[in-house]
């Protein structure tokens, strides 16, 4: 296959003769592929050996649907001694012992046979592929994960020609790498996939229609959609409580620009049905219907409001919601005052994420307020001490408070670097505080981070006037202070 490394050599007539036997008897991954016909046609003329292995293997089989994995391991051991190159024979021995819950003896069994740097058994590559898509989906997965995932599905596709399963896992692993690199390769190898696989994977169709338009092919990505919404439609027309085909059909309104139709199908959902889903995508029809209403020239402000009220209320800990009403409450128009009346209202009901204290929180901190600012940022750490933004926020109003608490504002900001070290504004709290302190040599460090990505900012050539001074360069403090002096007149 076209992208595949170093693996593109022609199969061998055994090969092939293998392989067209394989692609016959393969059924699921994780099931004991069915062998013993299978020996009749990869040994052709029958033998003392022949019959041994094939009573072997009946003997395994009948083991195996007996749940006698013992005895199932014992055939399948004996099998593999007398025929070792054939690799069904293999997995099988592999699979069995997955079932005795030896997993790490399954992986070498079935590494031997399918291994991470060439094109091995099929059946193996996708068992493999399978487990370590379900590995790359939890936080933090191995460094080389993504590379093996990669490996394993070329290699399936490889060997069966086309696997619908293989072709999503790796159109999702390509739309995934590139949400984190913004590289529009792989949003093409992405949407090849993902197309290759769609006739079995339907629910990915509106995934290409994302794809389509990210790359700007607006008419394809109209017709994704639209093909998306007949198909979901059908089926919820077939079964009004089948609750995946109306939230597809909700997301496909949405995609369309339908906002009307999408609240429409999701409210008659929940009239239906309490599934938390439904109201977590009605929310997100309402925000979305905000954020569109965001980008025309003439701006609603008091509908986009109504609109993220609405969503507020069906999913108050959404933070993509509370983030929207934060950039409305920065104002100073009555929009924004019902604004903050609305978080209030959550505040009130008892319900109030760490979202809202931050958002209170900060308002406090732009107005002096600082009893409630200190009271809003700490009740936002209590409820997510993990959160960058809470930790920064309050490290600089402890910072910058009467009387300042350096110490703890430093412990903070140490904490929301750990978390987020690429955040320009989180290494600005930790410079000034650093600065305060009087640890010019750390701060430096720090703020020149900063004023790379903002040379623009008087407060940052100020702070590093200050520091060149205590350093004793006189000649960088002057020009930080003339910087400073030209920033502040633009």
């Amino acid at each position: 296959m076209a992208g595949f490394p170093d693996n593109d050599e022609p199969l061998t007539q055994d090969e092939k003769r293998y392989l067209r036997v394989l692609r016959f008897a393969f059924g699921l991954p994780a099931v004991v592929i069915a062998v013993a016909a299978i020996s009749a046609v990869l040994f052709g003329n029958e033998t003392p050996k022949s019959r041994l292995v094939s009573d072997y293997l009946a003997a395994a089989e009948t083991a195996v649907q007996d749940e006698r994995l013992a005895e199932a391991d014992l055939f399948y051991r004996k099998v593999v001694s007398l025929a070792p190159f054939y690799l069904d024979y293999q997995y099988n021995l592999a699979a069995t012992a997955e079932q005795m819950k030896d997993a790490r003896r399954a992986w070498a069994l079935m590494s031997r046979i399918a291994p991470d740097d060439k094109v091995g058994h099929g059946p193996a590559h996708h068992w493999q592929a399978i487990r370590l898509y379900e590995v790359a989906k939890k936080p933090k997965p191995p460094a080389d994960l993504a590379s093996r995932l990669e490996h394993h599905l070329l290699a399936t596709i490889k060997v069966f020609g086309k696997h619908d399963q293989a072709h999503m896992m790796l159109g999702q692993l390509y739309l995934t790498q590139a949400h984190r690199n913004s590289d529009a390769g792989l949003l093409e190898k992405s949407l090849f996939h993902l197309s290759e696989g769609v006739e079995s994977y339907p629910e990915t169709r509106l995934s290409i229609a994302e794809l389509h338009r990210r790359l700007g092919n607006g008419d394809q990505a109209k017709r994704e959609a639209m093909a998306c919404l007949a198909y979901y439609q059908q089926k919820l027309e077939a079964d009004a409580n089948d609750i995946d085909a109306r939230l597809r059909v909700g997301l496909a309104h949405s995609f369309l620009l339908q906002f009307g139709s999408a609240i429409e199908v999701l409210r008659q959902g929940m009239a239906l049905s309490d599934d938390p889903r439904l109201r977590k995508s009605l929310a997100g029809a309402y925000l979305s219907a905000a954020r569109v209403v965001d980008l025309q020239p003439k701006k609603d402000v008091a509908g986009q409001l109504e609109l993220l009220q609405q969503a507020l209320q069906l999913d108050p800990e959404n933070e993509l919601i509370l983030s929207s009403f934060a950039a409305i409450t920065a104002d100073s128009d009555p929009a924004a005052e019902a604004a903050r009346e609305a978080l209030h209202d959550i505040l009130a009901e008892g319900k109030a994420p760490a979202m809202v204290h931050l958002i209170l929180g900060s308002i406090a901190m732009q107005r002096g307020q600082d009893k409630q600012a200190t009271y809003h940022l700490n009740q936002a750490l209590e409820l997510n001490p993990q959160m960058p933004e809470v930790l920064n926020n309050l490290a600089w109003h402890l910072a910058f408070s009467a009387p300042p608490q350096l110490a703890r504002a430093l412990e903070l900001a140490d904490r929301a670097v750990e978390l987020r070290p690429q955040n320009i504004e989180i290494r600005d709290t930790r410079g000034q505080i650093l600065l305060k302190l009087g640890r010019h040599q750390e701060a430096l460090k720090e703020l020149l981070i900063v004023v790379r990505q903002f040379p623009e900012r008087t407060q940052i050539h100020e702070s590093l006037a200050e520091i060149y001074e205590h350093l004793g360069d006189a000649a960088m403090a002057q020009r930080h202070r003339q910087r400073a002096k030209s920033a502040e007149s633009e």
